[in-house]
């Protein structure tokens, strides 16, 4: 991949994997960072020349002595990283994280300062409130963050895109700043009106940022649409909110399981999509996205057919007392009026699913057959 700073050369391994890269700048010695992963997919080394993180995966058995590799790291740099018994991550860098009932991210905590995160229907991130300094809050126009406001509702940012996590503009206090992409969809440099540098960043393969140097030496100005275009929180030695979940860099892996449960072979509940971040953007927390054949509102279309053949199939087979039951497939007692229900809901819950696959919320599989 190349950019107008240098090329990165990416190695795979035989599952597509990303297992090397190489960066080289003319004029600069080549930077390498090398992965590695154990038997379960999860990701155990995260290295690179600038940045020193070692991972430990050996987690206790479970009704048994000694230890055994575990999809999410027992330690990092030295430090325990606690799990809850649904697979949350609670603690990380000797801060405490704390999750509401819906599975969201509510609060970290680190030594007396606490950091509360809050919500809007769609589960999408709406304000942030530390106990030290000011909170902040967010609008949004879809899915992007397009202002991000005071605690008196005054702007302090206002943003512009043109996609999900493609920002192309940054307005703050009565200045313009540009933003600038490399082809995996990080933001790389700040640009003045003029065309002037502002700075900009270096990333590892799963975010983490390298250290700055002459050739890309940090923004001055202080601002959070980084890695993938996501937003970067400086919490837990820095995460990035994908939405429905939150990414750890350093960890190599989410900070809780999806709720959607997508299966990859080549990674694990936590990890990123097929563990391969230069070829597979995961805009949504619930898989990668890729880009389908039908456009969106052909997809929600036949999703819409789809859902009201099947509806209509429910009541068919009511009628003729032949309703089968969707959690065991077994014909049900043509009284039974709730395997109906049942039957309904589910088809329902599927088109939620087929829509969000349509705009890249979920994963693709979810999609009409016809658009895949």
């Amino acid at each position: 991949m190349t950019d107008p700073e240098g090329t990165d050369l990416i190695d795979y391994d035989d599952l597509y994997r990303v297992i090397r890269v190489t960066r080289q700048v003319t004029g600069h010695s080549d930077v390498i960072e090398t992965y590695g992963y154990n038997a379960m997919g999860a990701l155990v080394t995260n290295a690179s020349e600038t940045t020193g993180i070692t991972l430990d995966d050996q987690r206790p058995r479970i009704g048994a002595s000694g230890t055994a590799p575990s999809a999410v790291m027992a330690k990092l740099n030295g430090v325990a990283v606690g799990l809850d018994p649904v697979g949350r991550i609670t603690s990380l860098n000797g801060a405490t994280i704390a999750w509401d009932k819906a599975g969201l991210l509510a609060s970290i905590t680190n030594g007396a300062s606490v950091e509360t995160y809050r919500y809007d229907a769609r589960k999408l991130r709406v304000g942030r409130e530390p106990s030290t300094g000011a909170s902040e809050y967010f609008v949004y126009e879809g899915d992007n963050i397009v202002a991000r406001l005071d605690p008196t509702g005054g702007v302090s940012d206002t943003y512009l895109y043109d996609g999900i996590d493609h920002p192309l503009r940054l307005t703050r206090g009565g200045f313009t700043y540009f933003y600038e992409l490399d082809l995996a969809g990080n933001v790389r440099r700040l640009r003045g009106p003029g065309g002037t540098d502002g700075g900009g960043y270096r990333y590892t393969a799963y975010g983490m940022l390298e250290a700055s140097d002459s050739g890309t030496p940090l923004p001055s100005l202080d601002q959070a649409l980084r890695w993938k275009g996501r937003w970067f929180v400086n919490q837990l030695g820095g995460v990035y909110d994908v939405r429905a979940r939150w990414w750890s860099p350093a960890l190599g892996s989410f900070l809780s399981i999806d709720e959607f449960e997508f299966e990859d072979p080549n990674t694990t509940l936590w990890g990123w999509p097929g563990q391969a971040p230069y070829r597979l953007r995961d805009s949504s927390g619930h898989g990668p996205t890729c880009a389908l054949k039908c456009s969106p509102a052909s997809c929600e279309n036949r999703c819409a057919g789809i859902g009201q053949r099947v509806v209509q199939n429910c009541f068919a087979e009511y009628a003729k007392g032949t309703v089968r039951d969707p959690r065991t497939g077994k014909l049900s007692d043509p009284d039974a009026v709730q395997h109906l229900i049942d039957c309904v809901y589910d088809t329902l819950s599927r088109y939620d699913l087929c829509v969000a696959a349509c705009n890249g919320q979920a994963p693709p599989v979810f999609a009409p057959k016809a658009c895949q």
